[in-house]
């Protein structure tokens, strides 16, 4: 009776250990449904300065990704000349493994970027780009819009 209960269990770890190997990857859509602040950012390998970073977002310079369920996303650049929004369309490629995002060009032309994605959770984004002359890796944190209050 014992040897067949230590059979048993046996067989059955070694079914759940195969079986997990197939089990379905979980959509990521969820993790990316939502705004990024941009908080870091590497080119070829050198760090830009987190001090340099918050210096530029405490005088207005933000970079802010935002991403929606229905496949549409929006690029917002502050700077101290103003704001712009760029409205893209983005999808995964390589089993979730790669974020493209597509801006297209008033006369039909697009352009696409593909990023690698190093890390997604609910807290942190981190997408590899590279390209002929430099590699860039962009390091996001989730992002909630303070509320504003109204003034009576």
């Amino acid at each position: 009776m014992i040897k067949q209960s230590k059979y048993f269990i046996t067989g059955f770890f070694l079914l759940t250990i195969l079986l997990s190997g197939f089990a379905p990857k979980k959509d990521k859509t969820k993790l990316l449904a939502r705004q990024w602040i941009m908080t870091g950012m590497e080119v070829n390998g050198k760090a830009i300065s987190t001090k340099m970073i918050e210096r530029q977002q405490r005088n207005g310079m933000v970079t802010i990704l935002e991403f929606r369920k229905n496949g549409r996303c929006s690029v917002k650049i502050s700077t101290s000349q103003g704001r712009i929004t760029k409205r893209n369309e983005w999808k995964f490629e390589d089993e979730q493994k790669k974020l493209i995002i597509t801006h297209k060009i008033k006369g039909g032309t697009e352009t696409r970027q593909e990023f690698d994605i190093i890390k997604i959770s609910s807290k942190k984004l981190i997408l590899l780009l590279k390209d002929r002359r430099e590699t860039q890796i962009f390091i996001y944190k989730a992002y909630k819009p303070k509320k504003r209050q109204r003034r009576r």
